[in-house]
């Protein structure tokens, strides 16, 4: 974390407890956070059925999008609704919103499942598992086996994604900016954007060790979306405070050793932290986001 002392927010009692805690200045009390609520959770607690977080909720948004735009919209409402209930009933000063999925599936073949993709190229089938409470990838269908030059592609693609949206002046959805407005003035809501990971699948964990330039330029290449985005929330009224990071660890410990953090992927922390601190805000790394 990088934090100038000279953060400001709008002067409420829950965003001066999280600025001052942020910047190493006296609080009251400790600010309260929590990254997710899982919608069975929230729902007892709320005596009724609610969208918080977690596998659930995204489950809930690819039915939704799948029941069409009038569903969807009446989704979002909820949504927002029902983080500031929660949030309210557990006296919680940090509103992060909730990691969504925003994909609309082209078929839906029973209640639990998906097919997520393009149906002419590569697809996958999502299952919800109701008794689990999860929501995820059961198996994956390629229209071709994975090439030896995917990840170099996939970081061109990224280049040219840096490149436009560096002469965008408004980056900002609209999505983003409701959400901060309905849900802002009560509690304090940093901005997610512009984390900087290694994926965890055997590609890209192989490419560390086989083709670690590589890879470090793809991390460079998150490191430019993000200070991109850090630029945009400098410029713009929204709190200057944003998240970032990534999974580095699975149940059974780090997927990689501390010489490839150091090496390859610390470069790429510290550039965006010195950036984030050279506009004057804060950068808070947050890993295992749900």
């Amino acid at each position: 974390m990088n934090a100038p002392s000279t953060i400001t927010g709008n002067g409420s009692p829950r965003h001066m407890r999280c600025l001052d805690a942020i910047c190493g200045r006296p609080f009251d009390r400790a600010p309260t956070y929590m990254p997710a609520i899982a919608c069975s959770v929230a729902s007892l607690i709320l005596g009724r059925p609610a969208y918080t977080g977690t596998h659930s909720l995204h489950y809930a948004e690819v039915l939704a999008r799948w029941n069409g735009e009038a569903a969807h919209a009446e989704f979002e409402a909820q949504l927002h609704e029902d983080m500031l209930a929660i949030h309210r009933a557990l006296d919680i000063d940090v509103c992060r919103f909730p990691w969504r999925m925003n994909v609309k599936p082209f078929a839906h073949p029973d209640e639990n499942t998906f097919l997520i993709g393009d149906p002419r190229g590569d697809w996958e089938v999502w299952k919800y598992v109701p008794s689990s409470v999860s929501f995820g990838m059961v198996e994956q269908h390629r229209s071709a086996p994975p090439a030896d030059d995917d990840l170099r592609r996939e970081v061109e693609n990224m280049e040219a994604y840096l490149a436009e949206i560096s002469t965008t002046p408004a980056l900002f959805s609209s999505d983003h900016l409701e959400s901060v407005k309905r849900l802002n003035e009560e509690f304090f809501v940093p901005f997610n954007g512009g984390s900087i990971a290694v994926a965890l699948d055997e590609e890209n964990l192989m490419a560390m060790l086989l083709e670690p330039d590589l890879v470090r330029r793809k991390l460079m290449v998150q490191c430019g979306i993000g200070i991109r985005w850090a630029e945009a929330l400098a410029a713009s009224t929204l709190p200057k405070v944003m998240l970032g990071g990534g999974d580095m660890a699975d149940n059974r410990g780090p997927v990689y050793s501390v010489t490839c953090f150091q090496e390859i992927v610390m470069p790429a922390y510290h550039r965006l932290l010195d950036r984030c601190a050279g506009l004057g805000f804060a950068r808070v790394l947050h890993h295992g986001q749900p």
